[in-house]
């Protein structure tokens, strides 16, 4: 088909914005003639599960086939079903084992931006995909492999057994610090009276800033280096980026005196910009209260909890100082009750 005759029909579709027969891909054959077209089509979850299919039996096949161009037709189409199409484990495994071979064995061979393009779009295919036990279990596993994968663990929307033993050992760790909250809601899906500690998040803050101290050295001297190099007029390598600041000033305190993450889980919007160890440690102590409540806060708002169970224990939280990070949870979550509860008690 010619590309202004693609054109013509891709429009047509768009305009009709009709609704396609089930069998309208049964083999790659279709799927060539109708991709242009599909994602202008309306949503058909028999459709959907005829292009997985036709991708899944050709995967490992020797056949020539665009596997990149079935996942982002997969990717396009999944979109017009606005999130209301709960995908069938059968399904699921098909797209999860895509998952594995795109963003953790790569074995599509495309060039690295379109790839990284490919992961992503599969990765949205998968976000609130539901996963077998087989599939959590994996995950657990390969966490620490790609963010993707983390975030895929991390935030899955029912409740496991599988993953609430493995935050719970996690928990334990410095591992995710940054993810606290995150963590905290897996044991409180199993244990609705767990609550994160003041210790616990101290070490947090303390374990995060070492880290963000070293990189800033490192990142110092990655950029000392290229001023040497620039001085010498010799090849600077381009994967090392030029940082204004450090150029301007010259001056490794002035570097480290910048802003440093903290767990933006623990407490919204706040932000440690001090670069001593003895000013993180005052902050702690004279946020203490602030921390713990802010903390518990949004492990209540991201656990799997009914709403009743939920809403009693925001409350148990709720403070002025942390009323945004509280309105923010109830609105995600459509909490209509501790936001009732909120407006008595401003009367």
């Amino acid at each position: 088909m010619k590309a202004r005759e693609r054109s013509i029909r891709r429009v047509i579709c768009e305009i009709e914005n009709s609704y396609p027969k089930d069998n309208i891909i049964t083999n790659y054959k279709d799927f060539l003639k109708h991709r242009h077209c599909l994602p202008f089509y309306k949503f058909n979850k028999e459709v959907f599960k005829s292009l997985v299919n036709v991708a899944f039996d050709l995967w490992d096949t020797k056949e020539r086939i665009n596997r990149a161009s079935l996942i982002q037709i997969m990717k396009f189409y999944y979109a017009k079903s606005d999130g209301k199409y709960e995908i069938e484990l059968d399904t699921s495994d098909k797209l999860f084992y895509f998952y594995k071979q795109i963003v953790y064995f790569e074995k599509v061979k495309i060039n690295r931006k379109a790839l990284d393009e490919l992961k992503g779009a599969i990765n949205r295919i998968c976000t609130n995909m539901i996963l077998s036990e087989d599939s959590q279990k994996w995950l657990c596993y390969h966490f620490y492999d790609s963010d993707f994968f983390l975030n895929r663990l991390i935030r899955y929307k029912e409740k496991s057994s599988v993953i609430s033993n493995w935050a719970r050992y996690i928990y334990k760790t410095n591992i995710l610090s940054d993810r606290r909250a995150e963590l905290a809601s897996w044991i409180i899906d199993e244990d609705p009276t767990f609550e994160i500690d003041y210790e616990t998040i101290k070490n947090d803050y303390v374990h995060i800033f070492s880290n963000d101290i070293e990189s800033a050295e490192d990142i110092y001297d990655l950029e000392m280096e290229r001023i040497e190099l620039i001085k010498r007029q010799m090849y600077v390598p381009p994967e090392v980026k030029l940082i204004p600041r450090v150029l301007k000033d010259n001056n490794r305190e002035f570097l480290l005196k910048g802003y440093f993450r903290v767990p933006h889980t623990l407490i919204n919007g706040y932000i440690v910009y001090k670069s001593t160890m003895i000013n993180i440690d005052k902050h702690i102590i004279s946020n203490e209260e602030l921390l713990v409540r802010a903390a518990n806060l949004w492990a209540t708002g991201y656990a799997r909890l009914p709403k009743k169970e939920k809403s009693k224990r925001l409350k148990k939280y709720y403070s002025e100082d942390v009323e945004i990070s509280f309105f923010k949870i109830c609105s995600r979550y459509k909490l209509k009750e501790p936001l009732n509860w909120l407006l008595k008690i401003k009367d």
